[in-house]
């Protein structure tokens, strides 16, 4: 994500190893700001970095079908899934 404790994490574990890690984010296609922290964090620990970007149509389609995966309407479980 970009946030301070997944890249305190990535960049501990980058340290341990000998080849670079894989890293991840997800973000919006229009003002992408969490991507652009996570690549920053990346450039940074030198990982193999890899984006994916959603618009908001495919966001509110995926919705029905994650709260039935879920099983819960709690709106931070969603949006952390």
């Amino acid at each position: 994500s970009g946030g301070l404790d997944s890249s305190l994490v990535c960049a501990i574990a980058a340290r341990h190893q000998k080849t670079p890690i894989q890293t991840f984010a997800i973000g919006m296609d229009s003002d992408p700001i969490d991507l652009r922290y996570a690549r920053e964090a990346a450039d940074y620990i030198g990982s193999d970095h890899h984006e994916f970007h959603m618009t908001i149509t495919e966001v509110i389609e995926a919705l029905p079908n994650l709260i039935r995966i879920l099983e819960t309407y709690d709106i931070t479980t969603i949006r952390a899934s």
